[in-house]
């Protein structure tokens, strides 16, 4: 039996390339039991069918043992299944691992994730390792789950050390303990509920011995292959992903459907970024990361920002043209020095782009519903 083969997956993204492509790995790596959705939406009415469902013995079915789902998806997002998951009474079960595929991974989206009880993250691009290590951490090392009048999740608190500022954390004599997921709980003034649940992941491991560090290296080496594999695949997107960019830029510079040939760029930016890096190609996720944060702040389109995303558009071509895979190449310094001119004199008649990190203010977090 394969080590993951008693795990099982719910997949969460919208773009179908990545969605098969994510199955097929995760396949290769062991795990038989993956549950695909397209966006929120669909993966909230899976799992709402099991809410009543019961097995051999009167037991409640579970779903899936993990979600994985991306962040950045139309109808309802990551965040807001997240929530649902964690907050709504049709939820099957408030207490299921989810692992959220982030975007960004700058301290505004962390938090976001953090306040709605994910339980880990995974910044794009990301290698097959650290994907199964956050799949991993889940299923192996389950944080306590927390129930305070803000916050229901995994316990956020990864480390002993002192907080800075002032210390909102209730004494221990203001803390109830529970061993069991419990239902219909009203939580009392003051107090915050930990629920220290038995890890009933683990034991679905083949061949693993309690106490002992789970080996996951052959399972990983055969993700990667099954990613390696798939290498043809992989250009093929990217280069019908990086054909439809330049076909946008060119009905932008003509000036037609200006608002939804912008949004258009920025979501295919958003892709190659956040994908590039992940099939090898780290300087197709650079060069995306700064078109899609520019496009996104820019206001009113003029001749210099036209030049600015036409040179964007160009290197990434190149990238693609060239099969520059290694940002230390000659050919790789070339066209970043190329792209850094151009971005110096927009900067000089227009002002320092500011292409750290995405704009927006985070949705604060409401109150969870009782459990």
């Amino acid at each position: 039996m394969a080590l993951f083969e008693r795990i099982s997956l719910l997949v969460v993204e919208d773009e179908e390339f990545m969605l098969g492509l994510l199955k097929q790995v995760l396949f290769a790596a062991g795990f038989r039991n993956v549950r695909t959705a397209r966006d929120g939406q669909e993966a909230i009415a899976f799992l709402a069918s099991y809410r009543n469902m019961r097995g051999a013995g009167g037991a409640m079915m579970q779903p899936v043992d993990v979600v994985l789902t991306d962040t950045d998806m139309p109808n309802i997002n990551g965040i807001d299944l997240l929530r649902w998951i964690r907050r709504d009474a049709g939820s099957p079960n408030r207490f299921l691992p989810v692992v959220m595929v982030a975007g960004e991974a700058d301290a505004e989206m962390i938090l976001a994730c953090r306040d709605v009880g994910v339980s880990e993250i995974v910044a794009k691009p990301y290698s097959l390792a650290s994907l199964l290590q956050k799949i991993m951490a889940v299923i192996e090392r389950p944080r306590p789950y927390i129930l305070a009048r803000s916050y229901f999740g995994p316990d956020r608190r990864r480390q002993k050390a002192a907080v800075e500022g002032k210390d909102r954390r209730v004494g221990a004599d203001k803390v109830k303990r529970f061993t069991t997921a419990q239902g219909n709980l009203s939580l009392l003034e003051g107090y915050v509920f930990q629920f220290d649940i038995p890890n009933a992941l683990k034991p679905k491991l083949d061949g693993v011995v309690s106490g002992v560090p789970v080996d996951y290296s052959a399972e990983l080496a055969k993700a990667q292959d099954a990613l390696a594999a798939a290498d043809t695949q992989i250009k093929d997107w990217i280069v019908e992903a990086v054909t439809r960019l330049e076909n946008q830029f060119k009905k932008l510079a003509k000036g037609e459907d200006v608002a939804p040939t912008r949004g258009e760029m920025n979501a295919l930016a958003r892709e190659l970024r956040g994908h590039g890096g992940t099939f090898g190609y780290p300087l197709i996720s650079e060069f995306s990361r700064s078109l899609d944060l520019f496009l996104e702040r820019l206001g009113d389109l003029h001749a210099d920002a036209l030049e600015l995303i036409r040179a964007h558009v160009d290197v990434i071509k190149v990238v693609v043209k060239q099969n520059a895979r290694h940002a230390n190449d000659p050919l790789a310094r070339e066209i970043k020095l190329m792209l850094e001119k151009v971005i110096a004199k927009y900067s000089s008649k227009h002002g320092a782009m500011n292409l750290s990190a995405r704009a927006g203010a985070r949705r604060a977090p409401s109150a969870p519903a009782p459990i």
